[in-house]
C-alpha cells in the first residue's frame, strides 16, 4: 500500500534502503554478540561455572537462529564485509570448541569467509567507520590460522607432510630428492600466509604487540615472521629448495628486527631456525660455495651475532660441516665470529658447550681468550668448560684441556685471587680424573 503508485526505481531504492538497514543491525548485533561470547567463555574457562556456558550455548543457539534468516533473506553477493568477519570468527570458536561440546569443527567454514572478506573488501569505505584496517588485518590472520590448522589435520585431500626434515648423515650425492606435489590444503595455506605477510608488511603498525592472535578459548600468538617462516618449511618439506632458500634468506636478511621483547624473541626462533633450512638445502642440493659465502656473512652480521641463543646455531653450522668432511673450513668461519665484537661482548661467548666445539676445530683455547678482554671472563670460561668435560665423563679431553691451559704461561701468571683459586682447581681436576682414568 505504501508503494503504490510508485515508480520501480523508487521501489527499489527503498528495498535498497531496508537492505541496507537489515546489513547494518544484524552487523551490530553479531559484533556485540561476539564480545558476549568471548565473554561467558571466559568466565566458564576461569570459574569452572557450567552457567556461563549455558549462557554461552543459549546465546550461540540465537546467532544461529538469526543467521538463517538473513541468509534467507539475503543472497551472498551482498554479503557486508564485517558480517563476514565475525562469521568467520564465530566458525573459529566452534572448531575450537568442537571437541569439548561435540559441536562440528568447522575451520573450513571460518577461511572460506575470511578470504572471501579479503577477496572483495579491500577498502575503507567497505566497513564502519573506525574499523579498517584492524577487521582487515584480523580477517588475514585469521584466514592464516584457519588454513594452518586444516593444513595439520591429515585426510585422502590432505595427506601427511612428507617427512625430509632429518639431519644431513651422509654426503648428499648418494641420496635423491624428488620434489613432492604440494596438496591443495596446503596450498591454501602458503596463499593465506603470504597475503598476510604481505598485509602486515602494509600496515607495519599490527606487526608487534598491537595484535596478537585471541581466541576466546586460548591465546595464539603470530607475528610477522612466522607467516615467512612456515611458508618456507613447507617448500623444504616437499623439496622445493629453492624456493625455501628464497624464504629463509629473506629472513636473515630483514635483521635487525624490532627489539621489542616478545617479538624479538619470536623472531630469534625463526632467524636460527632459518640457518638451519638454509644449510640442509644447500647441501642437500651440493651448493657447497654459495653454503660457505652464507656462513662467512652470518660471521660478519653482528644484527645476526648479537640474537640470544645464537652459540647453538654457531654449533649447528659447525657439527654440519664436520658430517659432510669439510672441517677445513671451520677455522677461518670461527675466527671471524669470534673477532665480531657483537659476540665476544655477548653472553653467548662464554657458552661451554660452544667453546668445546671450537675447541674440536682446532682452536687453541690461548686464542679464544685472545679476543676476551676481561681476565676474570677467560677464568670463568675455563672453568665452565671443566665442568662440562666432568659432567660428560670425558676425562681425558678434561686433562688435555688442562694440559693446554698450563702451558699458556701468561695466562697462567696472573696473580689475582680468582686465579689463585683456579691453579687449586686445576690440581684437582688433574687428580682426580688421573685416578678414575686408573680404575676404568
Amino acid at each position: 500500500e505504501q508503494f503504490e503508485g510508485a515508480t520501480q526505481e523508487a521501489i527499489q531504492k527503498e528495498r535498497i534502503a531496508l537492505d541496507d538497514f537489515v546489513i547494518n543491525k544484524t552487523y551490530i548485533f553479531y559484533k556485540l554478540s561476539y564480545f558476549y561470547l568471548k565473554y561467558y567463555l571466559q568466565m566458564s574457562s576461569e570459574y569452572k561455572s557450567s552457567l556461563y556456558f549455558s549462557l554461552y550455548s543459549l546465546y550461540r543457539s540465537n546467532i544461529n537462529d538469526i543467521l538463517e534468516i538473513y541468509q534467507t533473506r539475503f543472497n551472498e553477493n551482498i554479503e557486508s564485509c564485517g558480517i563476514l568477519f565475525y562469521q568467520g570468527e564465530f566458525a573459529m570458536v566452534d572448531d575450537f570448541l568442537a571437541e569439548s561440546v561435540h559441536v562440528e569443527r568447522d575451520a573450513k567454514t571460518a577461511a572460506e569467509k575470511y578470504t572471501k572478506l579479503l577477496d572483495k573488501c579491500d577498502d575503507e569505505t567497505q566497513f564502519e567507520p573506525g574499523e579498517y584496517p584492524e577487521v582487515y588485518v584480523r580477517a588475514a590472520q585469521g584466514a592464516y590460522y584457519s588454513y594452518d590448522v586444516l593444513s595439520h589435520r591429515t585426510s585422502d585431500e590432505c595427506p601427511e607432510i612428507p617427512n625430509t626434515t632429518e639431519e644431513i648423515s651422509k654426503m648428499p650425492e648418494t641420496q635423491a630428492y624428488p620434489e613432492y606435489p604440494i596438496a591443495e590444503c596446503r596450498q591454501n595455506f602458503l596463499n593465506a600466509a603470504q597475503r598476510y605477510y604481505d598485509i602486515l608488511e602494509k600496515y607495519p603498525e599490527y606487526r608487534i604487540n598491537s595484535y596478537k592472535y585471541f581466541s576466546p578459548v586460548g591465546r595464539h600468538f603470530i607475528y610477522i615472521d612466522k607467516p615467512l617462516y612456515y611458508i618456507g618449511e613447507v617448500y623444504y618439506k616437499h623439496n622445493y629448495f629453492d624456493k625455501a632458500l628464497q624464504v629463509f634468506l629473506s629472513i636473515i636478511h630483514k635483521l635487525p628486527q624490532s627489539r621489542d621483547v616478545d617479538f624479538a624473541r619470536n623472531s630469534n626462533h625463526d632467524v636460527m631456525g632459518s640457518v638451519k633450512y638454509i644449510i640442509w638445502s644447500y647441501i642437500k642440493t651440493n651448493r657447497f660455495d654459495e653454503m660457505s659465502a652464507f656462513i662467512m656473512g652470518l660471521a660478519n652480521n653482528s644484527d645476526f651475532l648479537s640474537i640470544d641463543q645464537v652459540s647453538s646455531s654457531i654449533k649447528f653450522i659447525i657439527e654440519s660441516y664436520q658430517k659432510i668432511n669439510r672441517s677445513d673450513e671451520l677455522p677461518e668461519f670461527i675466527r671471524k665470529v669470534l673477532s665480531n665484537n657483537a659476540f665476544i661482548t655477548s653472553k653467548e661467548s662464554l657458552n661451554p658447550e660452544f667453546i668445546v666445539k671450537v675447541l674440536e676445530c682446532g682452536i687453541s683455547f690461548k686464542e679464544i681468550i685472545h679476543y676476551l678482554t676481561n681476565t676474570e671472563d677467560a677464568i670463568k670460561l675455563a672453568i665452565d668448560i671443566l665442568h662440562f668435560y666432568q659432567d660428560a665423563e670425558r676425562y681425558e679431553d678434561q686433562l688435555k684441556f688442562i694440559a693446554e691451559i698450563k702451558s699458556d704461561s701468561a695466562f697462567m701468571s696472573n696473580d689475582s685471587p680468582a686465579m689463585k683459586s683456579f691453579k687449586h682447581r686445576l690440581e684437582w681436576y688433574e687428580k682426580t680424573d688421573s685416578e678414575l682414568l686408573e680404575d676404568k
